[in-house]
């Protein structure tokens, strides 16, 4: 996982975002995924 501090927020509208359907997690995730394959 990231080393990067979220703030309260960064936090709430991530959260509100994905319960509204305007991000999706599991995108989140795969996007997580790729960049720890390529190393950045």
């Amino acid at each position: 996982m990231a080393d990067e501090i979220l703030s309260q927020n960064e936090i709430d509208a991530l959260l509100s975002a994905i319960t509204s359907g305007e991000m999706d997690a599991e995108e989140l995730k795969k996007e997580e995924k790729e960049k720890k394959g390529t190393g950045i």
